[in-house]
């Protein structure tokens, strides 16, 4: 089966290469799907004609399919803009003349639909005009038949009995054909914007590791210090109670430094591609607050925690991780330099899911501020201090945990809720 399916995507891509954005690529697996349908159609009537001794319209279904090919050579060779008209406009004029000659109950009539439908699908935005167009011929062209009758331009024929029922069956396999493809790009459309969503997500995370890489060092250096420190004092009190007191603060500031760098390990590793887990909403807030302390007590910026952090939420613990960071840098870059300088999370159980609010000393954000803030590359930052993607990204990521994150424009400070569902 993988091998069929990746034998129909070769073949539905001979035109394709990665230039294309995204539209074109759907468009012109349309066209050359539409060209594949054409020609099976196209040799059925190849036969059926020269079989009722019809040649004349059994060499115009031989030349229609000669040009159908010339349509495929020309998508092979990227030289769009000839291929899908012509494919279209071919596919068009032969269901006339078949019509023409084989009367209403050939069942040709219902191509007329995909001759509509086809080139609304197949053009972009931008070139519409180019599918109403062809649209608008096969409703002209139908119209006038109904109007004129058949066998304007080819004597009738007699259709075989199946054959109605033989048109309605390759409408609708083509019909059902074209929401695969479209089915298939969008799946494949969503997948592409994730993945990139990752990679940028796990980037930035690299990103803002590098601006806390003095703060790091910095907080390293002093326990380091306190250590040198304590066994040089070790060396000359080798006994009783002293001795037990300077352990305690040794195993109290390597449990620190482990803490801190377990913290940025974790806050660094990409969880994307594992499953969902349920851990308790400490484990998220103690990595994040052992990263971001050194800066807030730099900043002289005050961080308290209220509540019960020991509920046990589902999602992507890292993920989380990296939105609560992100809203601790955003509060920090907004109040540092605010007389009253402090951030306040307070985590609380709603109903079934754990509310975690995040607030700060500024006084809220202007309404049309506010209004736009979560739209993708909206940032009041200057351009080399912000891309504007991640409150934007934020809200992605608790989305995809089944959750949501909000501003909160009543709050007199500035405060943003996290809603995550409780195990």
């Amino acid at each position: 089966m993988s091998k069929l399916k990746a034998c129909f995507l070769k073949a539905l891509s001979i035109g394709v290469h990665p230039g294309l954005d995204e539209g074109k690529k759907f468009a012109i697996q349309v066209a050359t799907l539409d060209a594949y349908w054409t020609v099976v159609a196209f040799v059925f009537y190849i036969l059926h004609t020269y079989k009722a001794g019809q040649i004349t319209l059994c060499y115009f279904f031989i030349g229609s399919t000669l040009a159908i090919f010339l349509g495929i050579w020309f998508i092979r060779k990227h030289h769009y803009d000839i291929a899908r008209p012509l494919i279209h406009q071919v596919g068009l004029y032969a269901i006339f003349v078949s019509a023409d000659a084989l009367g209403p109950e050939s069942g040709l009539e219902y191509y007329y639909f995909t001759s509509v439908l086809v080139p609304h699908i197949t053009f972009s935005l931008e070139e519409l005009w180019k599918g109403a167009i062809l649209s608008a011929t096969a409703c002209i062209l139908l119209v006038t038949q109904h109007i004129l009758g058949t066998g304007l331009l080819f004597s009738g024929m007699v259709p075989d009995p199946n054959e109605k029922l033989i048109a309605i069956c390759f409408v609708m396999l083509f019909t059902l054909s074209v929401l695969t493809v479209a089915r298939w790009r969008l799946l494949y459309a969503q997948k592409e914007i994730t993945k990139q969503q990752n990679e940028l997500i796990h980037s930035s995370n690299l990103v803002a590791l590098g601006e806390m890489t003095g703060g790091i060092a910095h907080e390293i250096n002093n326990p380091l210090q306190s250590l040198t420190l304590q066994i040089t004092v070790l060396k000359d009190k080798l006994k009783g109670q002293e001795v037990e007191e300077h352990l305690n603060s040794i195993d109290e500031t390597v449990f620190k430094m482990g803490k801190m760098v377990q913290g940025l390990k974790d806050l660094s590793r990409n969880d994307s591609q594992d499953p969902p887990e349920s851990f308790p909403f400490s484990k998220v807030l103690d990595d994040v607050v052992a990263i971001s302390t050194e800066r807030l007590t730099h900043l002289d910026i005050m961080l308290s925690v209220q509540g019960d952090t020991s509920h046990v939420v589902r999602g992507h613990s890292v993920q989380i991780s990296q939105v609560l960071l992100n809203l601790l840098n955003n509060s920090t870059d907004a109040i540092q330099g605010l007389p009253d300088r402090w951030i306040w999370i307070n985590v609380q159980k709603k109903s079934s899911f754990l509310q975690v609010s995040v607030v700060d000393s500024g006084r809220g954000i202007k309404d049309e501020i506010a209004a736009k803030m979560m739209n993708p590359f909206f940032t009041t930052k200057e351009p080399s201090k912000g891309t504007g993607l991640g409150l934007s990204i934020s809200k992605s990521i608790i989305e995809r945990n089944n959750g949501s994150l909000f501003y909160d424009p009543a709050h007199f400070n500035t405060r943003f809720v996290i809603l995550l569902p409780l195990v």
